[in-house]
């Protein structure tokens, strides 16, 4: 085989993974008719016989292909392919170039009428310094006059919106896009209004139509973003955040609501190896670098997913450690608390054992001796061992009694404490650990892409003064066991009746 053929059919089987051949030629001489696909290095040629053979790419000679693609069914495929290489084109030399080489192609498909006329168009349009805006392309003085025609038409929505009627909001862009439905003025609003009033389906709906109309809206992506965190779609959230950083990588609220966002999941116990999480955190960390620079002209250090200055941050940080430390020390008492009460609770229990069977004993010992009587018979064995049973039930009830009370008055002021308890911890988690996460992403709003609002304000907390409850300050004594009787041992005489 010729270098330049095997060249060719190399190619061929790079761009087509699966092909329809008439006749397949192999280098040791055979020829063979059916089909072919391949994957990898691998050659599967299926003969019309039904035969399946196997080879190496180097091991086909030549293919000679039969077609069953229709002249017309070809133009559809690549009047398909046309558009999306006109998409991606950066010149309009380029496209009008590309419709050409369709027309040459297929100068008769049903689609050539259409290339026809665009090129005649993009042909007069390039003597108008074209520009490609919101991927079409149009005379650069035009886009100034199509950007004010969605104003104009979305301006009474935009009245009713800065006014805070939603409703009429929404009422009023659906006439809007009615007539242009890629306005991104309305689209907008349409997001915004139906997110106001809490239709996170709806809002989804605009905001996905307004990124499709305009690839380049921010606040599209990352107002889908929000939508899809309330929506518990945690996945696509960071799909459209990742989106969000590759057009405005250095936006301020999108990087504090990224860091909403990565807080919440693995504090949650998100998976770490996640394509989705993997490549968030990729987008984003060198986005942040660079917005901390930025920041730090400023005097401004990130806290969490908000900024506070350094002397704030030097004051957050002592309290943070000062509750954190407050609440251990809570937190080691309250357990060596609770494993007094569970010691205390087993000591009752078994001191209930203990009465039950003096109880049963004193049972048992007093029907013997009433079984006895009339009888010469010695039971001051069973009267002593119930005598020393009755003493020992005795004691041990006042015992179990003190027990319990020092458990209730234990069990009381651990109420009192875990009041104390919970009012550190709130105040630690004011905000989210001292201010740093609100928990909550926000949703950009009008003017917001270019002015981000402030960040969010931090309230330095007030340390809770914790009143140590008395009991858990002077804890009652513990009660000392009881002494108890000795258990008589021997066993009962009997002495003979007479005959």
């Amino acid at each position: 085989m010729q270098p330049a053929l095997r060249i060719l059919a190399l190619l061929a089987f790079a761009l087509a993974p699966n092909l329809r051949a008439d006749t397949i030629e192999l280098t040791d001489g055979r020829k063979i008719t059916g089909t072919l696909s391949r994957s990898g290095d691998v050659i599967t040629i299926k003969s019309d016989d039904g035969k399946t053979i196997t080879a190496k790419p180097a091991e086909i000679a030549k293919i000679t292909l039969t077609s069953t693609v229709t002249p017309a069914e070809a133009a559809a495929n690549d009047w398909s392919r046309l558009g999306r290489q006109v998409e991606a084109a950066d010149e309009l030399q380029a496209v009008i170039g590309l419709y050409k080489q369709y027309l040459d192609k297929y100068p008769a498909a049903q689609p050539s009428d259409e290339a026809r006329s665009t090129v005649a168009v993009y042909e007069t349009m390039v003597h108008n310094d074209p520009v490609k805006f919101r991927g079409r392309w149009m005379p650069r003085a035009q886009v100034g006059v199509v950007i004010k025609q969605w104003t104009d038409a979305a301006r009474p929505a935009l009245d009713l919106y800065k006014t805070g009627r939603m409703k009429q909001t929404l009422d009023a862009v659906k006439t809007i896009l009615a007539d242009d439905n890629q306005n991104p003025d309305a689209l907008t609003l349409a997001g915004l209004a139906a997110y106001r009033t809490n239709n996170l389906p709806q809002a989804r709906t605009y905001f996905t139509s307004l990124a499709a109309a305009d690839p380049g809206s921010l606040l599209a992506e990352n107002n889908l973003a929000v939508i899809s965190t309330g929506q518990k779609q945690v996945g696509e959230a960071f799909q459209h955040y990742v989106k969000a950083l590759q057009i405005m990588p250095g936006h301020r609220l999108l990087l504090d609501n990224v860091a909403e966002a990565l807080y919440a999941y693995t504090t949650a116990g998100g998976d770490k190896t996640g394509a989705a999480y993997r490549a968030l955190v990729k987008a984003y960390e060198p986005a942040e670098t660079r917005l901390e620079e930025t920041m730090g002209q400023s005097g401004q250090i990130r806290w969490g997913a908000t900024w506070v200055g350094k002397d704030q941050r030097a004051r957050l940080t002592k309290a943070q450690d000062a509750l954190r430390d407050q609440i251990a020390n809570l937190d080691s008492l309250y357990a060596s608390i609770r494993r007094t009460l569970a010691g205390l609770d087993t000591q009752i229990r078994q001191a209930a054992a203990d009465i039950d069977s003096d109880t049963q004993t004193i049972a048992s010992c007093e029907a013997r001796v009433l079984a006895a009587q009339g009888f010469r018979v010695d039971v001051s064995y069973y009267a002593a061992l119930r005598d020393a049973a009755a003493q020992n039930r005795d004691r041990t009830s006042r015992y179990q009694a003190q027990l319990q009370m020092q458990y209730d008055q234990l069990a009381s002021g651990t109420k009192d404490f875990i009041d104390q308890a919970q009012k550190l911890k709130a105040a630690f988690t004011a905000g989210g650990m001292v201010g740093q996460y609100s928990g909550n992403q926000r949703i950009i709003d009008l003017g917001e892409t270019d002015n981000p609002p402030s960040p969010a304000s931090v309230i330095e907390p007030t340390i809770p003064v914790v009143q140590m409850p008395p009991i858990m300050v002077n804890p009652p004594p513990e009660p000392t066991p009881p002494v108890l009787v000795p258990i008589p041992t021997g066993v009962p005489v009997l002495v003979p009746v007479p005959r």
